[in-house]
């Protein structure tokens, strides 16, 4: 079967709705919010920097998260700076 354009197109009224306003979002019920990924990504953040506090590592993640957790690199909780 594989995908098609009906089973994989995202709505287009509502493609930009998280860039336009990431914090009023709405997920689907089986996702996160967006202030649960900063919630999760913020503790994931803090664990990294106490367990590698002298190493260099690598991270790899898609935009989404890496916003959520560039909060907390720069200490941030500003909604423009999401």
């Amino acid at each position: 079967m594989g995908l098609t354009k009906e089973n994989f197109e995202i709505p287009s009224e509502h493609f930009n709705d998280f860039y336009d306003n990431p914090f009023a979002f709405q997920n689907s019920a089986s996702g996160e919010s967006i202030q649960q990924v900063c919630a999760r990504t913020g503790e994931f953040y803090q664990e990294l920097i106490k367990r590698y506090c002298y190493e260099t590592i690598l991270l790899t993640t898609h935009g989404f998260a890496l916003r959520a957790m560039l909060q907390q690199v720069y200490e941030t909780e500003n909604k423009e700076d999401f």
